[in-house]
C-alpha cells in the first residue's frame, strides 16, 4: 500500500525506498529535497550520496538543481526569509543551528566533489577507480560500436559456413541459416535484441543435433521422392480414383505443388503442400470416407509420408536452434576476443559491474561492501527505464534492511510498459515487492489544468486494470498550484476538458468506420474554425486559429485522408512527398548529423554535424573550437550519448533527445522559415523511423539506406501532410512542439477499438458530473 508523499519532509527513511511519481508532480524538486535532508540528517558529504539518472542532460539539469537548493537553504538558515514552501518547512525543520549553516557551507563549498550520474557514467567510474576489485584491466579502451562483436559476427559466420558446407545435411542447415539472415550484418541485426538485453531469455526448443535431424529428413524425402518415381502410375491411380471424401477436390492443383516440392533442390520447401492428405493416417481413416465407401488400397509411399509428416512438424525448431547457436558462439567469441583486448562497449561498462557485484564469491562481497561504505545512499530518477541488469547493480550494493544505508527509487510505473524506452515493467515490480520496503506517492500535478486533471482522474478510474498489468494501479492526480482556467473559451463557457465522438461497431477492419472517424474529426475542426469567426472561440481572448489545433493520426495515409476532407470544406491543405523532402538542405544536415553520431572522433564528420544548425555553431565558433578541446570533447561526449540513444531506442526517440535537449537548436528554430525546417525534419525522422522498423536497420544500414534515397528520391513517394491557412498551421502528423500542446486538440487515431457507447453521438466528458449529450 502506498503513501502520499505532501513534501520531501513526510517521507520516512527505510534501506529501500519506492517513490511513484506521475508526469508533472514534482520529481525533481522531490529528489533535490530529499539530497539536502540526507546531508543534514545523516550527516553526510555531498560525495557520499550517489544520484543516478539516464542521461547527461538530466545529470546536468540536476546538479544545478541540487546546487541552487543548497545555496538557498544555507540563505535560509542565515537568516533569510522565503515564501518558497520547501524552504519554509526546511526552517521549522533546521532552524537557525551553526553546525548545520558549517555542514552546507562546506556542502556548498566541496559541490565539485557531487556524485551525480548516469547508470553508464556511474559504471565507467567504478572501473576506473577499482578494476583490481571488479576485475577488469587497469586501462580500458571504450567503444562506442562494439567493433569486436562485429568481428565475432564475421568469424562465425565464415565458421559456420566451412564447417556445414560439405554435406547435403549441412548444406541444408546452411539454407536455413539464410532464411533468417543472408550476411553477418543480418544476422547482427536479427539478434541486436539478445546482445542489448542479455537478461532475455531465448523461447523455444532446441533441437540437441541439427544435423542429424536434417539428415533423417532428407534421408526420408529421398525414399519418397525415390518411391513415388517408381510407382507413379500406380500411387496417382488410387489417388484419383479413392473414396475419401472431398479429396478429388483441388487434387491436381495439390499435385502440381507435390512435384514442385520433389524437384526442389534447393530446400526452399520443407514440405508438400496438404502433406496430410497423402499420409495413411488420412487416407485409412474409414471416418474420411464417402457414405458406403471402400477402403484406400495400400501402399508403403503412405507411411512414409506419415513418417516424413511427424518429423517435419519439427522444421521450425531448426530456426531456434540457429538463433541460440549464433547467439551462444558470438558471446562465446567476443568475450574471447574481448579477453585479448583492453577494449570493451558502451553496454560492457554496465554488465561488468554487474558479473563482479554478482560473482558470489568474497571479492564480490567486499565490491560490494567498498561501494556501500562510499555511497551509502543512492537517488535513482527515472527508476522506471531501469532494467535486470541495472536493478542487480543497486540491489547488490544496498541491503534490503538495516539502517545505516538506503536505495530511494523515484519513477512512474505507468512508464515502465513503454518498450521503446528500454524499461522492463517487471523489474519495476520486483523492486517495488521488496519486502519491508516503503512506497510512496506524489499525487499533485502542477503542470495540467484542475478540470483536465478531474477529467483524466474519472478516465482511467472506469477500468479496473487501465494499464492491462494488474500491478501497475492509477492513482488520482490533485491540482498542485492554481492556474488560469479561462485561456480557451467557447460561447462564453469554459469547455469539457475531453470529448469523445463514440459509434457502435467502430472497428478498424470496416472501411465506414474510418469514415465517420475522419468526417466527425473535419466536422470537429471546421465547426471550431467556425465558431472562432464567429467571435465564439477565444483562446486568451484572441480569435482561435489553425496554429492552435493538433490532430493525431496513426499514418501518413490517414493524414491524406484527412486532408482530402478538409479540402472540401474549403480548409486549404498542402501536401509534401518523400521526393521533396530527401531533396531539401534538411535532408543535408540529417545525413551529416548521422554521420557524425555513428563516428564522432572524426574530425570532418564533427565539423560537418557543428554546422548543421543543431549546435548552433558557425564557422568561427568552429574555427574557435580547435583551440578547444575541453569543449569539442563535450560535443563527442554529446554526440556518443546520442549514438546510444539511436542504438538502444532507435533513430526517432535519438531525433527527439536531441531537439528537446540541445540549446543549439533554438538557432535554428530562430530562423524565418523555422517552421519549415522542423517540419521537414519530423518528416524525414519518422520516415527513417518507419524504415528502420520496417527493414530491421541497425544504424550503419539506416544511414546507408539514407543516403539511397537521397540520391534516388523517387524510390520511396509515401506522403505526409501539413493543413495551411494562411500562416497558421494545423499538424496533422506528430506533434513536435516542445512547449507542449494548446487546447483545443482534435485527437484522431485510425480507430480507438475499445469500450464504446451503443449510439451514434457525441458527449462531453464532465469530470464532475454525467455525461451529457450535446448532439
Amino acid at each position: 500500500m502506498s503513501r502520499e508523499l505532501e513534501s520531501a519532509f513526510d517521507l520516512e527513511w527505510s534501506p529501500r525506498l519506492v517513490i511513484e511519481a506521475s508526469a508533472g508532480t514534482g520529481k525533481t524538486y522531490t529528489i533535490v529535497g530529499l539530497f539536502v535532508r540526507l546531508l543534514l540528517e545523516k550527516k553526510l558529504t555531498v560525495d557520499q550520496i550517489l544520484v543516478m539518472t539516464f542521461t547527461k542532460k538530466a545529470t546536468a539539469e540536476l546538479r544545478g538543481r541540487i546546487y541552487e537548493r543548497l545555496r538557498e537553504c544555507l540563505s535560509v538558515l542565515r537568516g533569510e526569509e522565503s515564501t518558497d514552501p520547501f524552504l519554509m518547512e526546511f526552517h521549522n525543520w533546521f532552524k537557525e543551528n551553526d553546525l548545520d549553516i558549517q555542514h552546507l557551507e562546506q556542502a556548498v563549498q566541496d559541490f565539485d566533489e557531487n556524485q551525480v550520474y548516469t547508470i553508464h557514467g556511474f559504471c565507467q567510474k567504478v572501473l576506473n577507480e577499482m578494476a583490481l576489485q571488479a576485475g577488469t584491466p587497469f586501462e580500458m579502451e571504450i567503444s562506442k560500436q562494439d567493433e569486436i562483436l562485429q568481428h565475432a559476427y564475421e568469424d562465425f559466420w565464415r565458421s559456420f559456413m566451412n564447417r556445414h558446407s560439405g554435406t547435403e545435411a549441412g548444406r541444408y542447415y546452411i539454407s536455413k541459416l539464410l532464411d533468417i539472415a543472408d550476411t553477418p550484418d543480418d544476422l547482427r541485426d536479427e539478434l541486436k535484441t539478445l546482445f542489448q538485453k542479455p537478461y532475455a531469455e531465448l523461447e523455444g526448443k532446441v533441437l540437441e543435433d541439427p544435423i542429424n535431424y536434417l539428415g533423417n529428413l532428407l534421408s526420408l524425402r529421398k525414399r519418397i521422392v525415390d518411391m513415388w518415381r517408381e510407382d507413379e502410375k500406380e500411387i496417382l491411380d488410387i489417388l484419383y480414383n479413392c473414396d475419401v471424401s472431398r479429396y478429388q477436390t483441388h487434387l491436381d492443383s495439390r499435385l502440381d505443388k507435390f512435384r514442385t516440392w520433389m524437384n526442389d533442390d534447393s530446400y526452399s520447401i520443407d514440405e508438400p503442400h496438404d502433406i496430410e492428405k497423402y499420409t495413411s493416417t488420412y487416407l485409412y481413416d474409414e471416418d474420411n470416407l464417402k457414405k458406403n465407401g471402400s477402403p484406400t488400397p495400400k501402399h508403403p509411399i503412405f507411411d512414409l509420408f506419415t513418417e516424413y509428416s511427424v518429423a517435419v512438424s519439427e522444421i521450425g525448431q531448426i530456426e531456434t536452434t540457429l538463433i541460440h547457436k549464433a547467439f551462444v558462439d558470438v558471446q562465446l567469441r567476443r568475450d574471447q576476443l574481448l579477453n585479448e583486448s583492453n577494449t570493451i562497449s558502451y553496454n560492457d561498462l554496465l554488465t561488468s559491474v554487474e558479473e563482479a557485484l554478482t560473482a558470489g564469491n568474497q571479492q564480490s562481497r567486499e565490491f560490494a561492501k567498498t561501494l556501500l561504505n562510499k555511497y551509502p545512499y543512492a537517488l535513482v530518477d527515472e527508476f522506471q527505464d531501469t532494467d535486470p541488469i541495472q536493478y542487480s547493480i543497486f540491489d547488490s550494493i544496498y541491503p534490503e534492511t538495516g539502517s545505516e544505508s538506503g536505495l530511494i527509487m523515484v519513477g512512474d510505473p505507468k512508464q515502465a510498459i513503454y518498450g521503446f524506452r528500454g524499461a522492463d515493467v517487471y523489474t519495476y515490480f520486483k523492486a517495488r515487492s521488496v519486502p519491508g520496503n516503503r512506497v510512496y506517492k506524489l499525487d499533485q500535478n502542477f503542470r495540467s489544468s484542475d478540470r483536465l486533471i478531474k477529467g483524466v482522474n474519472r478516465l482511467f478510474s472506469e477500468g479496473e486494470t487501465p494499464f492491462l498489468e494488474e500491478s501497475i494501479h492509477f492513482y488520482k492526480s490533485r491540482t498542485g498550484k492554481p492556474e488560469k482556467e479561462n485561456r480557451y473559451i467557447e460561447e462564453g463557457k469554459i469547455p469539457v476538458p475531453l470529448t469523445f465522438v463514440t459509434r457502435e461497431g467502430v472497428t478498424s477492419k470496416k472501411p465506414d468506420s474510418k469514415e465517420f472517424v475522419i468526417n466527425q474529426t473535419v466536422k470537429e475542426i471546421a465547426d471550431l474554425l467556425e465558431r472562432a469567426e464567429q467571435g465564439d472561440a477565444t483562446l486568451d481572448g484572441r480569435k482561435l486559429e489553425t496554429g492552435d489545433i493538433a490532430v493525431l493520426v496513426n499514418s501518413h495515409r490517414d493524414a491524406e485522408d484527412i486532408k482530402q476532407k478538409l479540402k472540401e470544406v474549403g480548409i486549404g491543405a498542402v501536401t509534401y512527398s518523400n521526393k521533396k523532402v530527401f531533396e531539401t538542405f534538411e535532408a543535408q544536415r540529417l545525413k551529416l548529423l548521422m554521420e557524425a553520431v555513428l563516428d564522432p572522433y572524426h574530425t570532418g564528420k564533427l565539423n560537418g554535424a557543428l554546422l548543421t544548425g543543431f549546435w548552433g555553431t558557425d564557422l568561427k565558433e568552429l574555427h574557435d573550437l580547435k583551440e578547444d578541446s575541453s569543449s569539442r570533447d563535450q560535443i563527442v561526449e554529446e554526440l556518443q550519448e546520442y549514438g546510444e540513444q539511436w542504438e538502444k531506442f532507435g533513430f526517432y526517440s535519438m531525433f527527439r533527445k536531441l531537439l528537446l535537449t540541445n540549446d543549439g537548436v533554438d538557432e535554428l528554430a530562430g530562423m524565418a522559415n523555422a517552421e519549415r525546417i522542423f517540419t521537414n525534419l519530423y518528416q524525414l525522422a519518422e520516415i527513417c523511423s518507419g524504415a528502420e522498423l520496417e527493414f530491421g536497420f541497425e544504424p550503419r544500414r539506416l544511414l546507408h539506406w539514407f543516403e539511397k534515397q537521397m540520391a534516388d528520391p523517387d524510390q520511396d513517394d509515401e506522403k505526409t501532410l501539413l493543413l495551411e491557412s494562411d500562416q497558421n498551421l494545423v499538424t496533422i502528423s506528430t506533434i513536435h512542439n516542445s512547449k507542449g500542446l494548446q487546447f483545443p486538440v482534435v485527437f484522431c487515431p485510425t480507430l480507438w477499438e475499445g469500450r464504446t457507447n451503443k449510439k451514434e453521438t457525441l458527449y462531453e466528458y464532465h469530470p464532475e458530473g454525467e455525461n451529457e449529450l450535446v448532439i
